[in-house]
């Protein structure tokens, strides 16, 4: 029988920056003197750096996971 794996990490990735896009939008639909090119830019600045953090944390645990067995 198959399981259905669920990668709670990466769920709870997902919803922050659905939660971060839709906060950028309201923002700027607010607040009319902030551009949303500018929101735009620290909102990739951010997922650029948490998906790089994501992604050497899934590499060391592979790494860990090779050196173990």
């Amino acid at each position: 029988m198959d399981k259905i794996l669920i990668d709670i990490p990466a769920v709870l990735s997902l919803t922050i920056q659905g939660t971060l896009v839709l906060g950028m939008f309201l923002l700027a639909t607010l607040l009319d003197g902030i551009g949303i090119t500018l929101l735009f830019a620290i909102y990739i600045v951010f997922w650029s750096l948490q998906y790089t953090a994501a992604f050497r944390s899934y590499l060391n645990d592979r790494q860990d996971a090779r050196t173990n067995s």
